[in-house]
Order: structure tokens, then C-alpha cells, then sequence
């Protein structure tokens, strides 16, 4: 089956299965990657009801930034009305994924077989259907905090995660995901700037990207 490659045919493969472009992610999905896998995928998403699959066959650790490409994708694929799927997924990626609500946003399946008995219903289930209002991850990479904020961060939104966020102290730098933040109001504002006071309270840094102009304004 041809496939289509990035650098380095361990690492991203691409390809028509099922009906589906096919998704094979390397191993790890760190920082200093996510953007290249992310571009190369973007490449094959025409906007108009496409179908893709994630396959987490691979994936032994997902971070943030991974976690970052997945909710940018869902985004774009339920705009255009198609779906997206994440296959298989091991239990300790399941749990990481359902410790952040991410089961709401994306079907998870165990394995190929699991997926194929199950595309009808995925079908019917536009993505568009599967959402969740506001997101906060935050994780260690590399002794610096990743923090990733998705969706809108409004009043009436529950956005208790990112109010309740203790960083670990002994964590200088943090690194703030704005990119899939499509809106924030006043309280939103509010939220974030008391987590943003309450780190460089505790001494660290911040460094933020990735925020639209309606977020910026």
C-alpha cells in the first residue's frame, strides 16, 4: 500500500484505508515535532466532510503538544461535517485522554477491528456533535509546564480547572497553548490572570502563543 512520509518512515505515516486518511503517529509527539507532523497532516484535510483516523498504534507517551494537534484537527473536521476517530488507543493513553474529558471530543477505540464494526455510528455522529465547552491541560515536558486552553473560556463555561491549577513549585518555565482558544469574556480574563499571578508569585515565567484577535482584545 503507498503511503506517504515524513523524513522518516518510523516516525508519520499517512495513508487511504477504509475510507479514511489513515493517521500512524511516531512514538512520541514532543515539542520540538508536533509542528512538522502537524503541517504534514494539514495537507491532507480538504474541509469538506473528511474522514480521518489517529492511529495510536505506536504511541508509547502523549503530551500536551500532541494533545494540542488532536483538538486543532477536531476543529477543523467537524467545520467541514466529516469525523475523526482515535484507534487504537492503549488503556494508559485512554486514561490520560479521559482524565481530560477528551472521550467527549473523540471516540476512542482499542483496535482496528473495534473501529471498523463501529463506523456506521461514527458516521451518524458528526463531529460537530462532540464537543466540550472549555478545555485546560497542563502537563510536565521536560521540567516545563505545557498548558494548553481550548475552546471558549466564558461565563456559564466550567472552567474550574484552570481556577484550581497548583503548579508544581519547582517548575520555572510555562508555556501557554492559546491557539484553540476561540473566545474569552471578562470572567474568563479574570481566571486567567489570577493562575498568571499566581506562578510568577511562586517565581516562574510565562510564555504565551498561538491567541486569535478576538482572544488578544
Amino acid at each position: 500500500m503507498a503511503h506517504e512520509q515524513l523524513s522518516d518512515s518510523n516516525r508519520l505515516v499517512i495513508e487511504k484505508r477504509m475510507g479514511y486518511r489513515w493517521v500512524i503517529l511516531p512514538a512520541h509527539i514532543a515539542a520540538q515535532d508536533y509542528s512538522k507532523i502537524e503541517e504534514e497532516v494539514e495537507k491532507h484535510i480538504t474541509g469538506k466532510e473528511d474522514r480521518v483516523v489517529f492511529d495510536f498504534s505506536n504511541v508509547a507517551a502523549l503530551y500536551s503538544s500532541g494533545i494540542g494537534i488532536l483538538i486543532r484537527f477536531q476543529k477543523r473536521v467537524a467545520k467541514g461535517g466529516g469525523v475523526i476517530a482515535l484507534v487504537n488507543v492503549s488503556p494508559k493513553i485512554a486514561d490520560l485522554l479521559i482524565s481530560f474529558n477528551l472521550d467527549k471530543v473523540f471516540p476512542l477505540y482499542n483496535t482496528d477491528v473495534e473501529f471498523e464494526i463501529s463506523q456506521e455510528e461514527l458516521w451518524n455522529t458528526k463531529c460537530s456533535e462532540r464537543k466540550v465547552d472549555f478545555l485546560f491541560i497542563a502537563q510536565v515536558e521536560k521540567n516545563i509546564y505545557r498548558i494548553s486552553l481550548s475552546g471558549e473560556m466564558v461565563a456559564g463555561h466550567d472552567v474550574s480547572a484552570c481556577r484550581k491549577f497548583l503548579p508544581d513549585p519547582k517548575i520555572s518555565m510555562f508555556v501557554l497553548d492559546l491557539s484553540s482558544l476561540s473566545a474569552m469574556d471578562s470572567s474568563g480574563a479574570g481566571i486567567f490572570m489570577h493562575m498568571l499571578h499566581h506562578i510568577a508569585g511562586q517565581g516562574g515565567k510565562c510564555r504565551a502563543f498561538g491567541a486569535i484577535k478576538a482572544v488578544k482584545q
